[in-house]
């Protein structure tokens, strides 16, 4: 994270430079929440775009860091390089472990900084630590539930890390760089219309229901009788390399301002 921090202190210590927004910095807190949808018993219930009916039982999940631009439109996860041509406005670089079926808004372990302005832009960056390391063990989500569809249940869990298990081959062997660890771990571009000014605070709502948006429950590896079908940890099959699409898909995510 050392270079996108590099980049936004400079942004907001120098008006004059490339990338700046012109308003004052303050200092910025943050909280991570659900969707705010859950049912009795601290359940989260909604139909995938495979027609099934889901039942999330748990759902935890790891943010690292968060950052947002006054660029629009910029995909960094899908260019050659991670790092943003400057424009920061916000950055949230202390992690945050978030209950995704709790009614109360979890803090970022961090308070950020930003300057005033619009944010039209926003990254999750799914990391334990240096999102551009090879190898990071840290579990970035955790589910367990159930999945119906035509009158069979399919009781599932499983979870996501994103290390050298994602790790992909250079489309060209003569850029062995094209395909870098941290284009595996940031959900960009978030598209997102915020104003931010001192005395107000920023929310990462995640709804889980998009990481399932693929998921073909019936595609999951038969377990042993009477246990939960599990999603393996890398791309094995196709249901668990959707969950893992689903993950870093930018509809996950939205960005709210609040007081």
């Amino acid at each position: 994270m050392t270079l996108r921090w590099t980049a936004l202190v400079v942004a907001l210590l120098a008006p004059g430079c490339a990338g700046s927004t012109g308003g004052d910095a303050f200092e910025l807190e943050a909280v991570a929440s659900g969707p705010g949808a859950s049912a009795p018993g601290g359940t989260y219930e909604f139909r995938s775009g495979r027609g099934f009916e889901v039942v999330l039982e748990e759902a935890r999940l790891h943010v690292g860091a968060v950052y947002l631009s006054r660029a629009v439109g910029i995909g960094v996860s899908r260019d050659v390089g991670c790092q943003l041509p400057g424009n920061y406005v916000a950055e949230l670089p202390g992690p945050v472990d978030v209950d995704l079926l709790a009614a109360a808004d979890t803090a970022f372990t961090v308070t950020g900084s930003a300057t005033e302005g619009e944010a039209r832009t926003g990254e999750v960056w799914l990391t334990g630590g240096d999102v551009s390391a090879p190898v990071d063990p840290t579990e970035i989500l955790s589910v367990r539930g159930v999945a119906r569809r035509d009158g069979a249940a399919f009781p599932f869990e499983g979870s996501v890390t994103i290390s050298t298990n994602r790790a992909k081959a250079p489309p060209d062997p003569a850029l062995p760089g094209s395909e870098p660890a941290c284009k595996l771990r940031i959900a960009s571009p978030i598209p997102t219309d915020l104003l931010l000014a001192p005395g107000r605070r920023l929310r990462l709502r995640v709804d889980p229901a998009a990481f399932f948006a693929n998921v073909d429950f019936t595609a999951l590896p038969a377990g042993a009788p009477g246990e939960a079908l599990r999603f393996a940890d890398d791309d094995s099959d196709p249901a668990s390399a959707n969950l893992y699409g689903g993950l870093v898909r930018t509809q996950a995510y939205t960005f709210e301002s609040f007081r």
